[in-house]
């Protein structure tokens, strides 16, 4: 039996209304968060909010405003991402939040502006020998980085790459290991206009191919910094090294309070990139209170600068004598 007309085109504007209701009632986009919540237990489809976490670091980032926080509920890997705005990542006392790199990649990468400030806190980073740095910053960068209780360890490259090729970053490295990576635990080397100003303390980087790595030979700006109540030991180069080009200091550390032992190189090393050499070019390095023994070399230095205050005990050196207070 035909229905008739008027039966039809109300079922037609039913349907019509049904689909127009369907759209403007739509479940809204998300809005960004000031904090966000990552669980072993959540979904990327979700808010992030407390009740609702999201899964991967990388999807609570996307979610969390500039300046904002991600905070890690419950012990789980999050996987690997990509910083680009000011934000801290922070995983609290007695939750492991790690993250496993892919081959060839790094854990975690930092691609921010200027005056981002980004804090890490309480990550373990692993590299299983084929992940590329555990934390890598290689971009035009100043504000700060802050990588506070941290490990990084087994990754081919450097635990931490810090590689900013523009403006003045501030880094401080504190209670962190750096433990069997392929390059540097802590490989600092600006370039370009760059500079960095960095403090290290309570640090551990062992078993390395180096352990501190500073190098300011391909920038124009400087690297200054403090590395203090620090272990820098068995790593099968050298312990701490500062590299500079020829000129007045551009790069200046002062290491305090620290221990470098039973590295194959040297415990600590002051390099001059250059030819020139003489008092106050290339590196400078001043030493206080360090206990530096059983190293290849305890104490090198190539056409730089070490100046030693008391305390220090070390029992070879190479090079020119360091400058300063007597070796002892």
């Amino acid at each position: 039996m035909r229905q008739p007309t008027t039966i039809v085109a109300y079922r037609l504007l039913v349907g019509v209304l049904a689909i127009f209701y369907a759209a403007f009632h739509a479940a809204p986009a998300f809005a960004q968060n000031s904090r966000s919540f990552v669980s072993g237990l959540g979904a990327d489809t979700n808010s992030c909010g407390l009740a609702s976490p999201c899964r991967t670091f990388a999807r609570a980032i996307s979610q969390t405003k500039a300046g904002g926080e991600v905070t890690v509920l419950d012990s789980a890997g999050y996987g690997s991402a990509t910083i680009t705005q000011s934000i801290a990542i922070i995983s609290p006392g007695g939750v492991e939040a790690s993250i496993t790199a892919p081959s060839g990649q790094s854990a975690i990468t930092i691609a921010a502006p200027s005056t981002a400030d980004i804090t890490l806190r309480g990550l373990t980073l692993f590299g299983g020998g084929v992940g590329a740095n555990g934390i890598a910053l290689n971009s035009g960068a100043g504000g700060s980085l802050s990588i506070i209780g941290c490990v990084v360890k087994d990754f081919s490259g450097n635990g931490g790459a810090i590689q900013p090729s523009a403006g003045t970053l501030a880094v401080l490295i504190s209670d962190s290991y750096a433990l069997h990576n392929g390059g540097g635990g802590v490989d600092i080397a600006p370039t370009s206009l760059a500079s960095v100003q960095f403090s290290i303390n309570q640090a551990t980087a062992n078993d390395n191919v180096n352990g501190i790595y500073l190098d300011a030979s391909a920038s124009s700006g400087r690297v200054t910094g403090v590395i203090s109540g620090s272990h820098v030991d068995d790593n099968s180069n050298n312990g701490i090294t500062a590299a500079g080009k020829p000129g007045f200091f551009n790069i200046y550390v002062h290491v305090k309070d620290s221990y470098t032992t039973r590295n194959v190189g040297s415990g600590v090393s002051a390099q001059n990139t250059g030819t020139a050499v003489g008092f106050f070019s290339g590196a400078g390095i001043l030493l206080n209170d360090v206990y530096s023994i059983s190293n290849g070399i305890d104490v090198a230095n190539s056409g730089s600068s070490i100046f030693t205050f008391g305390n220090n005990v070390f029992s070879s050196t190479s090079g020119a004598s360091p400058q300063g207070a007597t070796l002892r």
